[in-house]
């Protein structure tokens, strides 16, 4: 993310992926042009103001405020500004070849997506890169078949991520704080299946009017997208915790772990269990 002074304090790889843990040292504040050969994805952590900006893309000539999840693509320059404040990131460097194959670098290159991509706001993917920062810190022995998996899974919400960015036409779509809070609040909910109503309410729009303008804006029904959010919530729930079956179908939703688990089944063509099992 930022250059100048950092030491990398623990490093993983799998073929075409590189995870590092970054310790950025506090310094002068720094102004800098640079551009990497691989596209990446970080994870920063702390409240430090870093800005950056695309200085040759239409549109991209005015600095723009750092999320925690920031994607950078391969071979274009980019100028990031710094005070200097000490930072640690968590950085997933992927090689050209691999990216462009799931996300593909026209995609990657649209201006509407790279002015987006300073603040990558998808829930999914900062837990999957926190998953991968804790793999960095204790590495077992399947932790390179973990990465590849983590990273598909990263790669294609991003895909999505990159593709549905709002609508620029004025009174079109929704804008990227609404769907930031929508998301936000899905991940929040628990013991329920989030209505369509329940969503409306966060925006202040009618049930009607949110739904024309999804779709407008991610190219998908709103009903697809709670239930793609709800599953992906199982997914994590399966992955990174030992709570029993009962009490994953039960936070997102379901009554019966019997009626989660044929649901889960048919959306990922594994059981929970063997789904836990494989990760």
């Amino acid at each position: 993310m930022a250059q100048g002074s950092f030491n990398v304090s623990r490093r993983i790889e799998a073929p075409g992926v590189r995870i590092e843990l970054r310790h950025y040292a506090p310094g002068a504040p720094l102004c800098q042009t640079s551009v990497q050969p691989v596209y990446t994805l970080g994870l920063r952590s702390g409240a430090t103001a870093v800005r950056a900006r695309y200085p040759d893309l239409a549109g991209g000539e005015d600095f723009r405020g750092l999320g925690s999840v920031v994607f950078r693509p391969a071979a274009r320059p980019w100028q990031v500004e710094s005070p200097g404040a000490g930072a640690r990131v968590l950085l997933c460097a992927i090689d050209p070849g691999r990216f462009e194959t799931l996300v593909g670098q026209r995609l990657a290159e649209d201006p509407d997506a790279l002015l987006g991509s300073f603040d990558i706001r998808s829930s999914f993917i900062a837990e999957c890169l926190a998953l991968l920062e804790r793999e960095a810190i204790d590495p077992g022995g399947e932790s390179a078949m973990l990465i590849d998996r983590v990273t598909d899974a990263m790669l294609l919400e991003l895909r999505h991520h990159l593709h549905a960015r709002p609508a620029d036409r004025a009174g079109e779509g929704i804008d990227a704080l609404a769907l930031g809070r929508i998301e936000k609040a899905l991940f929040a909910m628990e013991d329920a299946y989030p209505r369509v109503e329940d969503v409306a309410a966060l925006t202040g729009m009618s049930v009607r009017a949110l739904q024309v303008r999804f779709r407008e804006t991610t190219g998908e029904s709103l009903g697809t997208y709670i239930d793609r959010i709800q599953f992906r919530k199982a997914a994590t729930l399966l992955r990174t915790t030992d709570l029993p079956l009962k009490a994953i179908a039960w936070r997102v939703g379901f009554g019966h772990a019997g009626n989660f688990s044929t649901a889960f089944r048919r959306r990922f063509g594994v059981t929970p269990s063997d789904y836990r099992r494989s990760h």
